[in-house]
């Protein structure tokens, strides 16, 4: 068999078995591994000159991942962080290639071992309570966009979720009543029950009902437009 077909092949064998069946990561995990893959084989056809089919397990080295990465910051001005993130994802196929191509475990535990890169520590800012009040006050609730949006930021600042974690709400992830809940999804589809405020589920339900959606269990909450 060619290595061609060999990296091609392993490939797939990565997402479709090893993160999904053997690692059970989330989707969304899976699909930040995807976009890092996509990323450098990018990176590896443009510098090296050839087509996606003429990669070989060669290509993935330590140099050229170490390449890969600093374009990232030169050329596409990623963060510090989104650069460790890529190199996390490579280091997991990494890792996955060890077992799948034992003459190469020596380059792969090169890449293993490639350190992350130190980011400096940022005070974090934050807004005022009176501040946040002023940002959700401003949106007219009349308007359908105006409303999804007020709603969104009333249930991140009342639940300090993360924003995929309010994206991926269904209407079944909320429950009414006298002590009303929110069940998050969150990294590594780990999910806990956050409580809101009486007024928070107030608005959840009056956009519930004026979008029809109320009796949809299934149906995303946060529509990208409506």
């Amino acid at each position: 068999m060619k290595k061609v077909n060999t990296l091609m092949m392993l490939v797939q064998g990565f997402f479709q078995n090893y993160l999904v069946v053997d690692r059970g990561l989330s989707q969304n995990t899976v699909m930040a591994y995807r976009d890092t893959l996509k990323l450098f084989f990018a990176f590896e056809c443009s510098r090296q000159k050839k087509s996606i089919t003429k990669l070989v397990l060669d290509d993935v080295n330590a140099d050229a991942i170490l390449l890969f990465l600093n374009q990232l910051e030169s050329k596409r001005n990623n963060s510090i962080v989104t650069r460790n993130l890529r190199l996390a994802a490579l280091k997991t196929f990494s890792l996955f290639l060890t077992t799948k191509d034992v003459e190469r475990s020596g380059e792969y535990q090169r890449i293993m071992a490639l350190p992350l890169k130190k980011a400096p520590h940022k005070v974090i800012d934050y807004l005022e309570v009176s501040e946040i009040k002023s940002i959700i006050d401003g949106f007219n609730f009349e308007n359908r966009n105006d409303q999804r949006d007020q709603v969104l930021l009333n249930l991140l600042y009342n639940t300090g979720a993360r924003v995929q974690e309010i994206c991926d709400l269904t209407v079944n992830s909320i429950t009414f009543g006298r002590l009303p809940v929110v069940t998050l999804v969150g990294k590594g589809n780990k999910t806990r029950m956050v409580p809101i405020w009486q007024d928070t589920a107030n608005l959840l339900m009056s956009y519930l009902r004026k979008n029809q959606i109320l009796d949809q269990p299934e149906v995303s909450i946060f529509l990208k437009t409506l």
